[in-house]
C-alpha cells in the first residue's frame, strides 16, 4: 500500500484476542458513534462548511466541492452541496423536504463526502476483525481501530496471522477526541 501522509496509524497493529478485550474495542466505537451522531434530536444548531478536491481520471464529477449544512434542529435544517457540474440544494422545514432537485443522482463521491462528514463511524460491527495501533496527532496520543469483514469460521473474527501484521487499509475510528475517517480527519464533540 503506497504512504499516505494522512494516515495516522502505520505501525503494528494488536488484535483483540480475548472476549473482554473485544468488548472493550467494540464499546469504543459505539463511543465514538454517539459522539460523531450530528442528526439526532436535540442536537445543538450548528453551521458547517467542508471544502474539499475530487480527483481522478474520465471522472466528470471531480474538481472543487463544497458541503455545507446549517442545522437549527430536527425538523427545520438546509443542506447544500457543489461537486464539478454538479449543485443540489435540500431545505427541511417543519419536517417536510424541499428540493431543488427531486430526481436524479447525486454524485458517488459526494455521497462520500457527506457520509464521511456525517455518519463517520457507521455499521455492525460485531463480527468484524478488529485490529488496534497507536498513533500521535497534534501532540495527542490516539487509539486506532481497524475494521475489516469477518473471518471465515472464527467467532471472534481473530486469526493469528493478523496479530503480526502491519496496519493496511484505512483505520476508521481513532480515539482521544478525534474520529478519522477517509482521507482526512473529523474532530468529535464534546
Amino acid at each position: 500500500m503506497p504512504f499516505d501522509p494522512l494516515e495516522l496509524a502505520t505501525g503494528p497493529t494488536v488484535v483483540p484476542d480475548t472476549p473482554q478485550k473485544r468488548a472493550v474495542v467494540l464499546d469504543l466505537l459505539e463511543r465514538a458513534r454517539q459522539n460523531s451522531a450530528m442528526h439526532t434530536p436535540g442536537t445543538a444548531a450548528f453551521s458547517l462548511k467542508v471544502s474539499f478536491n475530487s480527483v481522478g481520471k474520465g471522472s466528470r464529477n471531480s474538481g472543487y466541492g463544497e458541503l455545507e449544512e446549517t442545522w437549527l434542529n430536527g425538523q427545520t435544517w438546509r443542506w447544500s452541496a457543489r461537486l464539478g457540474d454538479y449543485s443540489q440544494l435540500r431545505i427541511f422545514y417543519e419536517g417536510e423536504a424541499y428540493d431543488d432537485k427531486p430526481h436524479g443522482h447525486m454524485p458517488l463521491r459526494l455521497q462520500m463526502v457527506r457520509n464521511s462528514v456525517f455518519w463517520p463511524v457507521l455499521g455492525n460491527f460485531s463480527s468484524a476483525l478488529l485490529r488496534m495501533a497507536t498513533a500521535k496527532w497534534e501532540g495527542t496520543d490516539l487509539a486506532c481501530i481497524l475494521i475489516s469483514g469477518a473471518v471465515p469460521g472464527s467467532e471472534t473474527g481473530t486469526t493469528q496471522a493478523a496479530h503480526d501484521r502491519p496496519a493496511r487499509g484505512r483505520f476508521r475510528a481513532c480515539r482521544a477526541g478525534t474520529v478519522g475517517r477517509a482521507a482526512g480527519e473529523v474532530r468529535a464533540r464534546s
